[in-house]
């Protein structure tokens, strides 16, 4: 429910659903998918993340190795 010039207006939740994605696909354009570019920024940082571990525990067993 919105006030709107003076008048309550009521929607429903699929309506209003509806505008919302009709709004959003002007504001960022037909062809771009959001979720597309969310999995691939997760997808990047997990790779990011797997690539420090690997480096750690690299480190780790080099100075294990030295200690002993």
């Amino acid at each position: 429910m919105e006030v709107h010039e003076g008048q309550l207006r009521v929607e429903s939740f699929d309506a209003r659903l509806a505008r919302f994605q009709e709004e959003l696909i002007q504001l960022v354009g037909p062809e771009r998918s959001l979720s597309d570019e969310l999995v691939a920024e997760r997808r990047a940082e997990a790779r990011r993340e797997q690539e420090d571990s690997d480096r750690d525990r690299e480190a780790i067993t080099e100075r294990m190795e030295r200690a002993g």
